[in-house]
């Protein structure tokens, strides 16, 4: 837990800002440490439990064992979730907003940040004036871990959020702590500063953006729960448990089992002792002279154990792999188990499609919303006006994913050009160029080129019209 203590209390705050700011630290405070869970689950920190039953603990802990599982159920859906721009009902995206989503990096800072609304669920967007040098308007991302706000259940937005947007070291185990808090109101932008003996506000910053400046990005939201669901839930992470209790169990059963185990039988207590005393030698396969004993005329018999079977390991294994796809939605074959061998680009893209599914609707389709709003507040921002005053071409942005099921550019090509057979007005349009795998800045270049071209042609016209 992070030591915030006192920001609630800051002079000159009203007592309902206390209260909005008590319920957002104490939201806050409850999901830090399920949150930091999920991201150790995703970044392979997690060791096995010991159960203690086969292995005692100190054996258990010479085994340095990870899986890799959440991080692949996390990256699964990041690489098929391709925010690509926006795009306009009238075919026009306004000047500005290129101009910001170029300025301020946003495609950038979106495929970067979507890791972490897949880990936490949610992650949050806050808008900005730039200041001298930067763009107009500034955007930037926090992870759960690092902002929360209320939500307006009858507005479906944002109510009030709140963003740690800068940490200094302490000597506590922690590390750091939060040192500026911005509080996000209707209105306004409350900026709130560590002092030396409290916290105190830094200055008030007005917003006529009529709403808060700040929009989260969740991952299969609901009503239930407005700020998502993580991937990593707890049933991934059960499987992840068992999984690393099962490779702790392979890899003490490959060591203990690594050199064959040998019997004696009717050997004397001088040759056992001889043999106890050589183990090693006698494991590695050097040369053993055993005896008669002279007094009873037995010869010691010498025998092998057979060696444990790896298939109930690799069965349980594959059995986890099931569950664990199952849960996430991730194909068996990227966890690294296959059963068969699909035959056909059909029952390639089956294996995948539950997976598509929930790339399109719970990640692409929600954040579709919520990067629009962005937008919004980017261009109100800059106008220094109301998201409601904005222009109707304003505020009929989009934004524009890729197919998360990631076609090949040859079937795309393919579906384009019999589009254009059927209609003749989509060849040459910025969708007819998206499906043959341009990007937007390829599909911007093109476009200048041919409003480049047609005006040398209306050029020639004019000048053969008038003989000149």
């Amino acid at each position: 837990m992070y030591d915030v203590d006192g920001v609630a209390k800051a002079d000159g705050l009203t007592l309902d800002e206390q209260h909005e700011l008590e319920q957002m630290l104490y939201q806050w405070d409850k999901h830090l440490t399920k949150n930091a869970e999920k991201m150790d689950f995703y970044l392979g920190n997690v060791g096995a439990e010991n159960l203690g039953i086969s292995l005692t603990d100190a054996m258990a802990a010479n085994f340095d064992l990870s899986c890799a599982w959440p991080e692949k159920a996390v990256m699964a859906r990041k690489q098929r979730s391709v925010f690509d721009g926006y795009v306009s009902s009238n075919g026009e995206v306004p000047e500005l907003l290129e101009r910001i989503v170029r300025d301020t990096q946003l495609i950038d800072k979106y495929q970067r940040s979507v890791i972490d609304e897949l880990v936490c669920g949610c992650i949050f967007a806050t808008v900005s004036a730039g200041e001298e040098g930067e763009p107009v308007a500034v955007v930037n991302f926090y992870s759960a871990r690092d902002a929360t706000a209320l939500w307006d259940f009858r507005r479906n937005r944002v109510k009030a959020g709140l963003a740690v947007v800068s940490f200094r070291p302490t000597s506590t185990f922690i590390g750091e702590e939060p040192d500026i808090i911005n509080y996000y109101k209707r209105d306004s932008v409350v900026r709130l500063v560590r002092g030396e003996h409290s916290w105190v506000i830094e200055e008030r910053l007005p917003n006529k953006a009529g709403r808060p400046l700040m929009e989260p990005l969740a991952h299969a939201p609901s009503n239930h729960r407005p700020f998502g669901r993580s991937v990593i839930t707890k049933n991934v992470r059960k499987t992840t448990k068992k999984y690393l209790r099962e490779q702790l169990r392979t890899e003490a059963q490959a060591e203990l089992y690594s050199s064959v185990q040998r019997y004696l039988l009717d050997a004397t207590d001088e040759q056992a002792q001889a043999i106890a005393e050589n183990k090693l030698k006698a494991l590695m396969g050097g040369m053993m002279i055993l005896t008669r004993d002279q007094s009873t005329g037995v010869t010691p018999q010498l025998g092998q154990f057979a060696m444990p079977s790896f298939e109930p390991h690799l069965s349980y294994m594959k059995q986890l792999a099931s569950e664990f796809s199952m849960e996430s939605n991730v194909p068996m074959s990227e966890l690294g188990v296959t059963y068969d061998n699909p035959t056909s680009e059909g029952a390639i893209y089956a294996t995948k499609e539950s997976l598509v599914m929930a790339v399109e609707q719970d990640l692409n389709l929600p954040n579709k919303e919520g990067l629009r709003n962005i937008a919004l507040l980017c261009m109100a921002i800059a106008g220094n006006k109301s998201v409601s005053d904005l222009t109707e071409d304003e505020r009929g942005i989009m934004a524009h994913f890729k197919d998360p099921a990631t076609p090949s550019v040859v079937s795309q090509a393919d579906a384009a050009t019999k589009l254009a057979a059927a209609d003749e007005g989509f060849a040459g349009s910025d969708v007819f160029y998206e499906m043959f795998g341009q990007e937007q800045s390829n599909i911007a270049r093109i476009n200048a080129y041919k409003r480049r071209n047609m005006g040398a042609g209306i050029l020639d016209e004019v000048l053969s019209d008038a003989n000149l």
